[in-house]
């Protein structure tokens, strides 16, 4: 079979010219339109071509021309065609031009979107406000809308809300668009590509309500006029009745807890329902975690990473909760004895989600003894080491070996590929919290079993149970922890009864797992014991202690 010759950029072009002549003169007063212009969608549907092509400066102005004339409704007198005539004198570049022009570009393209913090005044207290740059233009339109809602949400959400605008706009980028075109269609159609990417519900309805909040800020003030629906029908002229607005809300009533009604606009195409993520990803078992600690001492920084893991296994933290965690927060000597005597846990402060770190507010992560003791012996084995050798002045505990602290992003990859490697695929290190809460839960029912006669789904002690145990993983609500115990009754079921030792076991682990860290500190020891034992027994032992103290004098000074 003859393999067909692939057709080129100019030849394309010059057929799609071709048709847009041809098309203009079958349907130049009867062509599709909308707002002025002729409707681009029916162009390029007609045409096969893509939306770039009706972008390019010589097509725009050969459309402008055919809106005015479809506009008035009269054929042209003299039809501007002539679209395939090349330019009579085409501008050359040498080869420094066009290096330098591609240079430029592709130093433009990086750094033409930017997210970056900084600051408006609210009253006579200063807060941290996102800076949104978009195509090398600082977009004042998106800071003012920041600005007015840093009075209500936290850093987090903001930049969180300035990350969804931002994909919004290049969105819009890719389909030629400004912001001030955009409608009920472009927004529909902007959802409907993120359920294609399998974005979830929860997600996609974030996203819409963000989008809506900042189109409805435009509106009061003043940029955009009657394009968003924030008005009540009495608060419109009387020839605006009817009027259709291109983006669409709908009239919310809340009543809050003492009986107060408010109204607010929302937006109208939220996804309906409620999705759950549990159970979409694999928690992983006692022996999986076995097999991920074995892989990760494999690796560079095995010890640190093997910990990181431990903790969050252990304290139900988040990656970057944890590895906010800082080496002076540790127990001293006389802290630990009573740690060990008591048996209780060791709490560190740290920020965690949804907490406001300029207002210096911080929650405790909870860690046992045998965590604590990993993290004693990393802070004086290998931190020690990576501290001597780069002379970094880093508190955190946990650090490269650069002195830096790791990024969140890449601890979770190398947990990842940990969990692949010991078979559980479909897993992150975000699914062990589910393994902590689980046996978080677990001890609770244990311990309101041993004052209760019976606990099943239907008693009031499972909502106790689920207000402690959202305490401890930071949520807000308790509601999205009780899939997990309704799972936890069922295994129960399954099992025939509750099961047991699961404290313990992870204990053991854990001391395990300790016993292997001191191990790796101390076979340099011993292979340096075994080679003193070998020059002991060797006649030339003079000669052989004094080579090795003249070689260990050079490495010394050469460090």
């Amino acid at each position: 079979m003859r393999k067909q010759m692939a057709v080129s950029n100019s030849a394309r072009s010059a057929d799609y010219k071709q048709r847009l002549e041809e098309l203009r003169q079958n349907y130049e007063l009867t062509a599709p339109f909308k707002r002025g212009m002729v409707v681009r969608r029916w162009l390029r549907s007609q045409l096969g071509c893509h939306a770039s092509f009706l972008s390019t400066p010589k097509i725009k102005r050969f459309l402008k021309t055919w809106d005015l004339v479809r506009a008035r409704k009269e054929a042209s007198v003299e039809f501007g065609g002539n679209l395939i005539a090349s330019d009579p004198s085409p501008k050359t570049m040498s080869l420094d031009e066009i290096t330098s022009k591609r240079i430029h570009r592709e130093q433009a393209r990086k750094l033409r979107d930017v997210i970056e913090w900084g600051e408006a005044r609210i009253g006579k207290y200063t807060r941290r406000c996102p800076r949104v740059t978009f195509d090398n233009d600082f977009q004042a339109e998106i800071y003012s809308w920041q600005c007015v809602r840093v009075r209500m949400d936290l850093p987090d959400s903001l930049w969180d809300s300035a990350k969804i605008i931002l994909q919004f706009f290049r969105w819009l980028r890719r389909l030629r668009k400004k912001w001030r075109e955009v409608d009920d269609d472009l927004i529909l159609e902007f959802r409907e590509s993120l359920r294609v990417k399998r974005t979830g519900k929860e997600r996609i309805n974030k996203i819409m309500g963000v989008i809506h909040s900042f189109y409805r800020h435009q509106e009061r003030a003043g940029r955009l006029r009657y394009r968003v629906q924030i008005y009540a029908p009495d608060a419109l002229p009387a020839e605006m009745l009817e009027y259709e607005f291109p983006i669409k809300s709908e009239l919310r009533t809340n009543v809050s807890k003492r009986g107060v009604r408010t109204h607010s606009w929302s937006s109208p195409w939220l996804l309906k329902g409620k999705e759950s993520s549990y159970g979409k990803k694999v928690t992983p078992t006692d022996p999986d975690l076995v097999t991920v600690h074995q892989n990760f001492h494999k690796r560079n920084h095995g010890t640190r990473n093997s910990l990181i893991f431990s903790a969050v296994e252990d304290s139900g933290g988040r990656v970057s909760e944890v590895l906010a965690a800082r080496v002076w927060q540790l127990p001293n000597i006389d802290q630990f004895n009573q740690l060990l005597n008591s048996g209780g846990k060791w709490a560190i402060q740290v920020k965690r989600k949804g907490q406001d770190d300029q207002l210096g507010e911080t929650a405790p992560l909870y860690f046992s003894v045998p965590v604590v003791m990993r993290m004693l012996s990393y802070a004086s084995g290998p931190r020690a080491d990576i501290i001597r050798k780069s002379g970094s002045p880093a508190d955190h505990l946990f650090i490269k070996s650069n002195g830096q602290v790791p990024k969140s992003g890449t601890v979770s990859k190398l947990a990842t590929k940990a969990l692949r490697e010991a078979g559980v695929h479909n897993s992150t290190i975000h699914k062990v919290r589910s393994k902590f809460i689980k046996d978080r839960i677990r001890e609770r029912l244990a311990t309101a079993r041993a004052h209760a006669a019976r606990i099943g789904p239907a008693s009031n002690w499972t909502e106790t149970i689920l207000s402690g145990s959202a305490i401890d993983m930071n949520h807000k609500s308790p509601e999205a922890l009780k899939p997990y115990i309704d799972d936890i009754f069922a295994e129960e079921t399954a099992n025939g009864g509750p099961q047991t030792l699961v404290d313990l076991e992870t204990k053991i682990r854990e001391a395990k797992l300790h016993i292997a860290d001191i191990e790796a500190r101390l076979a340099t020891l011993v292979a340096l014991n075994r080679i003193v034992a070998m020059v002991e027994l060797s006649p030339r032992k003079d000669e052989i202690l004094a080579q090795l103290c003249n070689r260990a004098e050079e490495l010394l000074r050469a460090a």
